[in-house]
């Protein structure tokens, strides 16, 4: 059970790809995940701006952008589908780490547990950008970098709320990706611009909705 709920939380595609019968049901329970999303910014979009919609609308960004580019995402699902055990196991640890820091966050808003937050996001990030490149290849890679990147930027912005200077960790450059970036302009199409919000958000805009009302 908690390896299914680490996959979950690292990567919610593979467990749409293990749950659906197929790669054309699960392409197409992605379309409606995306219809559905897309309905919803719409609908916060209507509402009087308040710190719940702008937390929100930040855990719905990578979702958009991703939706953008939906054919480029499911070219991967096949990849990813024959990998899916070694993938699911490949960064357990990391993603285990980054969920503990983010459910001690719901009751201890310490700083020092913000800090946690951010080294063990950008540790997922660089062990699972390593992991899904080894098995599939260069636009998975490069599909990668930019979740993280849009990940992280939606993370940021949601600590913020409560804590308008992050330590050092959160907010310093993270070479890795701009390393990247040059790979993407100079081997990758365009339409590998592609992000994903790599873990299950409620847990944690409902933690910082909490501790913006303390």
């Amino acid at each position: 059970m908690d390896n299914e709920w680490s996959m979950d939380f690292a990567f919610p595609l593979l467990s749409l790809l293990r749950t659906n019968g197929s790669i054309e049901a699960a392409k197409e329970k992605a379309r409606k995940i995306c219809e559905d999303n897309d309905m919803l910014d719409m609908c916060l979009r209507g509402c009087q701006y308040s710190l719940e919609q702008k937390i929100l609308r930040l855990g719905l960004e990578p979702w958009n952008q991703l939706c953008r580019r939906f054919d480029v995402l499911i070219g991967e699902f096949q990849c990813w589908r024959s990998n899916i055990d070694t993938l699911t196991l490949g960064c357990y640890l990391e993603s285990h780490n980054l969920r503990q820091s983010m459910e001690t966050l719901t009751h201890n808003h310490s700083v020092l547990v913000v800090d946690a937050i951010c080294r063990d996001m950008n540790t997922l990030s660089s062990c699972s950008i390593e992991e899904y490149t080894k098995f599939c290849g260069h636009v998975t890679r490069m599909l990668l970098v930019r979740l993280f990147q849009s990940s992280r930027k939606s993370i940021i912005g949601m600590l913020k709320v409560k804590w308008p200077v992050l330590p050092d960790e959160c907010s310093q450059l993270v070479q890795f990706y701009e390393e990247e970036e040059q790979l993407a302009l100079s081997h990758a199409p365009s339409t590998s611009s592609l992000t994903y919000l790599y873990f299950n958000i409620v847990l944690f805009y409902l933690a910082i909705l909490h501790f913006s009302y303390q």
